[in-house]
């Protein structure tokens, strides 16, 4: 039985989204698309709010299997998954070092002392 609430629209890349949709669980249990995505499971989700919609920025064009690009598709699963909200500095370079003085004993000696 067909769903009362039915809509159309014009997709750019269908097969695309439901790559998406099967990556993050929703998956076709029957019929003809069995084991593909499934876009519709995957609309629900977004406005139940269980799944998060974010735009993410341009990236530039590296081969799929250099080591950078295995490295950007983990973190954008880490991303996905909500594990992490911001992407390290591209740079590599560390910010400068800057001491905390605190009053009191040091810490080095603090720890020599408690393992003796």
């Amino acid at each position: 039985m067909a769903l009362v609430n039915n809509f159309t629209t014009q997709l750019s890349n269908v097969e695309k989204l439901k790559q998406i949709a099967k990556r993050l669980g929703y998956v076709q249990t029957r019929g003809p698309q069995k084991g593909e995505g499934s876009i519709r499971q995957l609309l629900e989700a977004i406005i139940a709010g269980d799944v998060v919609v974010m735009p993410t920025p341009r990236r530039r064009q590296v081969l799929k299997d250099s080591q950078e690009a295995r490295l950007e598709a983990a973190v954008d699963r880490l991303v996905e998954k909500g594990l992490i909200t911001q992407r390290a500095r591209k740079s590599g370079q560390l910010s400068p070092f800057r001491p905390i003085h605190v009053a009191g004993e040091p810490v080095s000696e603090m720890i020599i002392r408690e393992r003796r």
